[in-house]
């Protein structure tokens, strides 16, 4: 299997990320909100859109590669 694409659930793993690997790993990145409870700047159904958005984008490519 390949790798498309790698998501975060915190600006901090990202940052991270991009500061560690982004010169030798090269994939799309998006930032997830994060899915903790304690996390309530936004509502629940605005993050279940987000993530839905994001997350269709990546499983309809890979499903397009099996088809």
């Amino acid at each position: 299997p390949n790798i498309e694409a790698i998501l975060f659930t915190g600006r901090k793993a990202e940052d991270l990320f991009k500061k560690h690997f982004s010169k030798v790993i090269d994939l799309p990145t998006s930032l997830l909100p994060s899915p903790s409870p304690a996390y309530a700047v936004i509502s629940f159904e605005v993050k279940l859109k987000i993530w839905n958005d994001i997350l269709s984008k990546y499983l309809l490519k890979l499903k397009d590669s099996y088809d």
